[in-house]
């Protein structure tokens, strides 16, 4: 709600929300989570990138780049960065790439799910770098890969229009 309003009051507001935002994201692993923590980690980062400020982004990177969240999280941020356009979005989602990348061909990658799997692929089409482009395409050649992940890395490929 603070988020929509246009006021120095909600953004003072919002700012303050910031640690509390990033800390309810910090999920260490996604086993233990239950549903509710890992739907309330995914609007809390929607949130912060709405807030869109310079100590929002910066704690959406620390969740990004740090070893405290669950991939879930990771995706779930990288996808709420891919949409910001902004310097600092941009530069975190490039050293992302890996994370993102290393998340879909771990031998554990069974684990992640199909929406989550399709959702990291997605953001990856839209880095669209050449380090994102090279994993997809590692990804859509790898046998050992799980199918559904797969399929979400080739779609992800086929949505990307040369520029």
């Amino acid at each position: 709600v603070l988020s929509k309003i246009a006021s120095k009051e909600a953004e003072v507001a919002l700012e303050h929300a910031v640690p509390v935002l990033a800390e309810v994201m910090n999920v260490m692993d996604s086993h233990i989570a239950d549903l509710r923590t890992q739907a309330d980690a995914k609007r809390a980062a929607e949130v912060l990138g709405r807030i869109g400020s310079k100590a929002a982004l910066e704690a959406l990177r620390e969740l990004v780049q740090g070893p405290k969240a669950a991939w879930y999280i990771r995706v779930h941020v990288t996808d709420v960065l891919s949409k910001i356009a902004s310097e600092e979005a941009k530069v975190t989602l490039q050293n992302a790439v890996p994370v993102l990348a290393e998340g879909l061909t771990n031998p554990k990658a069974y684990l992640v799910t199909q929406a989550d799997a399709k959702r990291a692929a997605e953001v990856l089409g839209r880095i669209g770098s050449k380090a994102a482009l090279a994993a997809l395409n590692r990804i859509v050649q790898e046998p050992t890969v799980a199918w559904h992940i797969r399929v979400g890395a080739a779609e992800a490929l086929g949505k990307i229009r040369p520029k």
